[in-house]
């Protein structure tokens, strides 16, 4: 079950600033950063949890040539 740890680790490396808003404090930037990411994450994470990503989140128009790959 190592795929939810890998996932979450990327998404959180990829927040830092990109989260941060003008006029806001660094508590309310890290409240804003948490709840983003989890909305992004928590149907992957629940999903691959399940066993059931790929019937959840199944492949998207054009993208026919990566199914040997998920």
């Amino acid at each position: 079950m190592r795929h939810p740890v890998i996932l979450t680790a990327l998404l959180l490396s990829l927040g830092g600033p990109h989260f941060a808003r003008a006029g806001t404090t660094g508590a309310e930037n890290r409240d804003y950063a948490v709840k983003t990411l989890d909305r992004i994450a928590r149907p992957v994470i629940e999903s691959l949890a399940a066993g059931e990503l790929k019937k959840r989140l199944p492949l998207g128009p054009g993208e026919e040539t990566r199914r040997e790959f998920t």
